[in-house]
């Protein structure tokens, strides 16, 4: 992109502003997954770290750690993947029509962005 003066300054801030709002968009994600059992109930953030794990009380009455184990991870792998999709949604919204297919939220939208800059100024 060419800047008002005919720079390429202008490129360079509409990137930066893009890749911004792709980090606070993923940033503002936060996704739920629950374990089939019931007993664990995980939420991520937009990059697939856990910020909440909620186990029933139920689970301390007979105990036994590799369900526990079993129902956390069901529940965390949820809640990443729920997480990635509406990441990926977000960071489509950033790209052209064309750019969408395999997208990965965190690095493509700014990698494709840079590839676009770096063919323009090919030409």
């Amino acid at each position: 992109m060419i800047g008002a003066d005919g720079s390429a300054a202008g490129g360079h801030q509409a990137l930066t502003e893009q890749v911004i709002a792709l980090r606070e968009g993923v940033d503002g994600i936060r996704a739920t997954g629950c374990s089939g059992d019931g007993n664990a109930t995980a939420t991520v953030d937009g990059r697939g770290q856990l910020v909440e794990l909620e186990l029933d009380p139920r689970v301390f009455r007979a105990p036994d750690s590799a369900a526990l184990a079993a129902s956390v991870l069901e529940a965390v792998r949820a809640a990443t993947e729920r997480s990635r999709l509406e990441a990926t949604r977000f960071a489509a919204g950033l790209l052209p029509e064309r750019d969408r297919a395999g997208l990965d939220p965190v690095f493509d939208p700014a990698l494709r962005l840079l590839d676009r800059r770096r063919d323009r100024k090919q030409r």
